[in-house]
């Protein structure tokens, strides 16, 4: 699954919640050295993406630096501990 590219909603193509405030959800900043085979402008130094609350809880954000893609994964979940 691949990420919508700017920080303006949840990164989650599946989710449609909007960017409101910063403590909602989580917040994905990634350094980049090649900002035009991102798809940003030339001065962009990161690339910026954000899961809402709900999404984040099961989902995270990881780059595909060969590919030049954020993509959105499933959160494994822990396995619960044995005593």
């Amino acid at each position: 699954m691949d990420a919508r590219s700017d920080v303006s909603t949840c990164a989650n193509p599946k989710c449609h919640q909007k960017f409101v405030r910063f403590g909602d959800g989580q917040l994905y900043v990634f350094p980049i050295a090649d900002p035009q085979s991102w798809g940003l402008p030339t001065h962009a130094k990161q690339k910026v993406l954000w899961l809402c609350d709900k999404c984040c809880a099961a989902l995270f954000v990881r780059l595909d630096r060969r590919r030049h893609l954020a993509q959105i994964i499933n959160r494994p979940h822990a396995r619960p501990r044995v005593a």
